[in-house]
């Protein structure tokens, strides 16, 4: 069975072979941005995307659940969101 949903705004269809989100970003869509780090599923959050815009950790979210929402992989722009805004820059001085 295949299951749709939206990946970065471009529509995308992978097959539901009991995969995980993670196995199916990196094995059947090739989105190596999202990283598998852990040897517990779930503990470490590098493997960690957007859907409908809450935090996921991929490892651990199946396929099947994810059908029609938006996805979007940790190196998107959307993941900076959970970050500080970035400072402004400060003027340097001269060595003394």
């Amino acid at each position: 069975m295949a299951i749709s949903f939206r990946l970065d705004g471009r529509a995308v269809e992978v097959d539901d072979d009991g995969l995980s989100l993670l196995e199916a970003l990196r094995e059947q869509l090739g989105v190596h941005t999202v990283k598998d780090g852990c040897a517990l599923p779930g503990q470490c959050g590098c493997c960690t995307v957007r859907v409908d815009g809450a935090a996921r950790v991929a490892c651990s979210t199946p396929v099947r659940p994810v059908a029609a929402p938006d996805v979007t992989p940790g190196a998107a722009p959307a993941h900076r969101a959970l970050t500080a805004p970035p400072q402004p820059l400060r003027p340097r001085r001269p060595a003394p």
